[in-house]
């Protein structure tokens, strides 16, 4: 209990099993708490994404082996800024393979490699994107077949965008001349909020009995 944050998702309950396995028994019980979590739906590819709600869980019945990643499993980057990754394993003599496939957003085509990645993810949208590196372990431990295979899951945010400030001059109480104020060097993406907000207005009517304008 005492391993697991604050508010845990099932996903991080099990990782706290886990790890107090790891720190109390050496991993002895690795194998047989894996596999019960995986019958469950808890196995090794488990997550409820970026949020520790366990209303929305992908389940997984992939057996939790003895041998896993001990690098980070999720990252953080930039658009155009270097994902720098290499795999390492708590087992001795392990070797790593990964392949990425194709992302919706990401101008990268599919790509593959063996321990390490060494790549520069363009975003080409307005939004994060995750990009998910399939690692395979070989050996697997636990007495299973076939390679263990785990994610590596890596959030691409859009490029940051500078905002530039027209110079002009004003005397004291008088108005901002028309088209001047913060200007974005790419249209603001269209949002819903009771109406809509395009690049075109920075303001919308409210629907409903109250007509007034808000920002």
């Amino acid at each position: 209990l005492r391993l697991q944050p604050c508010n845990p998702s099932f996903v991080d309950a099990r990782d706290a099993i886990l790890a107090a396995d790891q720190a109390f028994f050496a991993g002895k019980y690795r194998c047989a708490i894996g596999k019960a979590f995986a019958r469950r739906g808890l196995g090794l590819n488990a997550t409820t994404g970026s949020s520790s709600d366990d209303r929305v869980v992908t389940q997984d019945f992939t057996p939790i082996a003895g041998n896993s990643l001990s690098s980070l499993l999720t990252a953080t980057i930039c658009s155009g800024e270097t994902l720098n990754y290499v795999a390492t394993s708590n087992t001795a003599g392990t070797t790593f393979s990964w392949n990425r496939a194709a992302v919706a957003g990401i101008s990268n085509g599919a790509s593959s490699g063996t321990n390490q990645i060494n790549e520069i993810l363009i975003n080409t949208t307005s939004a994060p994107i995750v990009v998910e590196y399939v690692f395979s372990l070989s050996p697997t431990g636990c007495g299973l077949s076939g390679g263990v295979q785990q994610p590596v899951r890596v959030t691409v945010n859009p490029a940051a965008v500078t905002p530039t400030v027209g110079s002009y001059s004003i005397c004291q109480n008088q108005n901002v001349p028309a088209g001047e104020g913060l200007k974005m060097g790419v249209p603001v993406p269209t949002n819903s909020v009771n109406s809509d907000i395009t690049f075109l207005s920075p303001s919308f009517i409210r629907p409903g009995r109250t007509a007034g304008i808000f920002y």
